[in-house]
């Protein structure tokens, strides 16, 4: 394990940073720190905090290095460096940019380790591994301006500790298919190595730790697939492990019927299935005809088998129902008294009954017919609705000539075209009586007479408009 211990005076919101480091052993050397950004805002993001850059040199027998640092204060304001703090290198395999960056997550507290890759260094013609270290410090929103400080440590070791045993997201599974992949996660950057297998597959995690790799499987085996993560200094995991069957044998469906399929037969006959293995989409067919029972069965790899029994000897008669259709329409009006059934049209003979209504009384009704053949073949029922609908009827009633105060009683006439009764009434100078077609006016004095005649309907007949005449008295 190799350490260094350092000072780093940084300013906020105004000045010019000055960066010491203490003199390095000859192995672990911070060989420079740069200030990339010296002017913070306190609004409490990396973007608008404080940027530095360590370059170092690392031992090249070393992979994981570790930063931490101490609360950042110019001796009366302290800024917290947990939490507020963080850091990566494009030198590292899991933390190559600033979306991947690793956390000062407490203060005076060494990180989580950052894990270099072998194969990049920045100057390969010096000693030991160059690399550059980038750390960002956000300043808290209200924090007050001023020179800050704080103290760091860093620390580089040998990687020996393996990987952790890789996940894989692919669930356990029976297919069809001669390949099929493998996902999950894993240490970022590691080598990913799939065995048991038809052959052995390898592919890297990529910074983010995912992989998806292409096995070949054993043809109809069961393949327990053995998943290893190996890191950049050859640790390698324990393994993790997931069943794959692979399966491309279909089904086989076995059937067996009632009855004999070769023999003339007036009964149903049923069929039967079963498989060895996998679901059925049906596991009986009855048939009362000839005709084609058709079995599937599909397994849990997707192997799927269709068998088909056809049935050619079923000699019993198939009846033929009557089919009726209305002769005119399903919906129609008629006049009180004036209903004259249209009947239906039939597919065969048959005998055709109908049910029966009083036509001289107004309403909505339906009538239903049913039919039967001679051998005893009922029809489906059909209806047809019949709306009876009183008559209008009129009344004649004439005008009426003037009159002379004092002349005699006289008689008005009305003709309804129900020729039903009417009745008289009279408003004005003069008063009715009677009112049955006929009836006689009394004048009362010198003016105007109004006579109106009603006829007020009954089962057959709406009420006639009122008709009225007037004239006058002289």
């Amino acid at each position: 394990m190799r350490k260094i211990s350092g000072v780093i005076v940084a300013i906020l919101c105004i000045g010019i940073p000055v960066t010491r480091v203490s003199a390095a052993d000859s192995v672990l050397v911070i060989t420079k720190i740069s200030a990339v950004k010296t002017f913070a805002i306190a609004d409490g993001t990396f973007t608008n905090g404080w940027k530095l850059v360590f370059d170092m040199t690392v031992p090249t027998n070393e992979s994981v290095l570790q930063l931490k640092f101490a609360d950042w204060t110019d001796g009366t304001s302290t800024l917290t460096a947990g939490g507020n703090m963080q850091f990566y290198a494009a030198q590292a395999l899991n933390a190559p940019d600033e979306n991947h960056a690793l956390a000062i997550g407490y203060t005076s507290t060494y990180s989580g380790a950052m894990l270099l890759d072998p194969n990049k260094d920045l100057d390969s013609s010096q000693d030991g591994r160059q690399i550059e270290v980038i750390v960002e410090m956000r300043v808290p929103e209200g924090s007050s301006g001023g020179s800050y400080s704080t103290l760091y440590g860093v620390q580089s070791n040998q990687d020996t500790v393996a990987p952790a045993i890789p996940i894989i997201t692919t669930s356990a599974k029976a297919v069809n298919t001669n390949a099929i992949h493998i996902a999950g996660t894993a240490e970022a950057g590691a080598v990913i190595t799939i065995a048991d297998g038809a052959d052995i597959a390898t592919s890297t995690a990529d910074v983010d730790g995912n992989y998806d790799i292409a096995v070949t499987l054993n043809q109809n085996a069961v393949n327990d697939l053995s998943v290893t993560s190996t890191d950049a200094w050859g640790n390698v995991s324990s393994p993790a492990t997931v069943t794959i069957i692979h399966d491309n044998i279909r089904p086989v469906i076995t059937v067996t019927t009632s009855a004999s399929l070769t023999i003339p037969t007036d009964q149903d006959i049923t069929i039967y299935a079963s498989a060895n293995e996998g679901s059925l989409n049906m596991t009986s067919c009855t048939l009362s005809g000839n005709a084609i029972c058709r079995f599937s069965a599909i397994d849990s790899a997707g192997n799927r088998v269709v068998k088909e029994v056809e049935v050619t000897n079923i000699t019993k008669t198939i009846l033929v129902m009557p089919v009726m259709a209305l002769n005119g329409g399903t919906v129609i009006n008629v006049g009180v008294g004036d209903y004259r059934d249209l009947g239906v049209s039939l597919n065969e003979p048959a005998t055709v009954s109908a049910t029966y209504f009083n036509k001289y009384i107004a309403g909505t009704y339906t009538v239903t017919y049913t039919a039967i053949d001679t051998a005893g073949n009922q029809a489906v029922p059909i209806t047809r609705t019949v709306n009876v609908l009183k008559c209008n009827q009129t009344i004649d009633f004439g005008p009426l000539d003037d009159k002379q105060y004092g002349d005699p009683d006289f008689a008005v006439y009305s003709i309804p075209s129900s020729r039903l009764d009417t009745n008289f009434t009279a408003t004005g100078d003069c008063t009715v009586d009677g009112g049955i077609e006929i009836a006689n006016v009394h004048m009362t004095g010198v003016g105007s007479c109004t006579i109106t005649v009603h006829q007020a309907g009954n089962y057959i007949y709406n009420a006639a408009p009122d008709v009225s005449q007037t004239f006058n008295i002289l």
